[in-house]
């Protein structure tokens, strides 16, 4: 007897590694094993091979759903591991205006600057009151959101390297 299993697409399609239980859970020759999910189903005896009616091809599975429009970047056509050059100027600035996700951010302060370059997370930057960046200084941040970090010069041609990871 032939049978075939039918598995609608489900979110279940999109994961790519999952740990399988261990083969023999019990003693040495005894397997008690589930019931399938789903069951299989009878399409016909394997005596006589052409008139067996096979199910139809599976539809194809459709492409995992996009990013929500609140976790999408709005500044520029940033890539995965991205790297650049910013003047924030002397006013509070950000890289990017949305959400943008991030595991590691590295700041290197040009060492032509003038002044200090002050560098703030989660809140406003301002002079003396954030962590400071003087000319040729480097600090790493490890973050998960790009726009979440700001910035503000002493001089507005004070500029600053950046390079972060996803």
């Amino acid at each position: 007897m032939l049978y075939s299993l039918t598995f609608p697409p489900t979110p279940e399609h999109y994961v790519k590694y999952q740990a399988y239980a261990h083969p023999y859970p019990k003693a040495y020759g005894y397997i008690d094993a589930p019931p399938l999910v789903p069951p299989l189903v009878l399409i016909g005896p394997a005596a006589n091979p052409e008139q067996i009616e096979y199910p139809a091809a599976p539809p194809e599975i459709p492409p995992p759903p996009a990013l929500p429009a609140e976790r999408r970047a709005t500044g520029p056509p940033f890539e995965p591991g991205d790297s650049g050059s910013f003047a924030p100027g002397t006013s509070p600035s950000r890289l990017v205006a949305g959400s943008f996700p991030i595991a590691r951010l590295t700041l290197l302060a040009a060492g032509a600057n003038t002044g200090k370059i002050w560098v703030a997370y989660k809140v406003g930057a301002a002079a003396e009151m954030s962590f400071p960046l003087a000319a040729g200084a480097a600090r790493d941040f490890e973050i998960n959101d790009l726009s979440l970090v700001s910035f503000v010069a002493e001089n507005a041609t004070d500029k600053f390297y950046f390079i972060y990871e996803r």
